[in-house]
């Protein structure tokens, strides 16, 4: 089964192979939540964003997210941080863990580019435990998502 996920006022548009289906999230262009049950009491989740950047360049805004992310979630650790291609663009990818209000370790695996003053961000957030199986699905969420940059 396959989701096709499209957001055409913000020119985004991904697919998501399994039991995705397509949610509404505050802030988020495009969303989806796996429907399978993983064990682990944690829903897994693939969110895209688009933002206002101004002036920044992409370090400048992925390391400004880094330091929100920091100081809004619990025991954050970077794991893990690669110059990737995002949406035909360059982009960074970030991987991280934090802990959960009830104390569950997640990670957080997200993608980053930008263009026009704005810039796009994918998101996969899974328990850590969950993590090593649904690694492929960030990544094949990455290769195919496209963005139109819309003026």
């Amino acid at each position: 089964m396959t989701t096709e996920l499209v957001n055409a006022n913000e020119g985004v548009q991904l697919r998501l192979d399994g039991g995705w289906r397509e949610v509404d999230a505050a802030g988020a262009v495009l969303a989806a939540v796996s429907g399978d049950d993983t064990g682990s009491g944690f829903r897994p989740s693939v969110v895209v964003t688009v933002s206002a950047i101004g002036d920044l360049d992409l370090e400048s805004w992925a390391a400004g997210t880094r330091s929100l992310l920091a100081d809004s979630l619990q025991e954050m650790l970077l794991l893990d941080q690669e110059d990737v291609g995002l949406a035909g663009r360059a982009g960074i990818r970030h991987l991280l863990s934090y802990l959960d209000d009830r104390g569950t370790e997640l990670t957080l695996c997200q993608w980053m580019t930008t263009e026009a003053q704005r810039g796009l961000a994918l998101s996969l957030t899974c328990a850590t435990e969950d993590f090593p199986e649904l690694r492929s699905v960030g990544e094949q969420a990455a290769a195919v998502l496209t963005w139109e940059v819309t003026q």
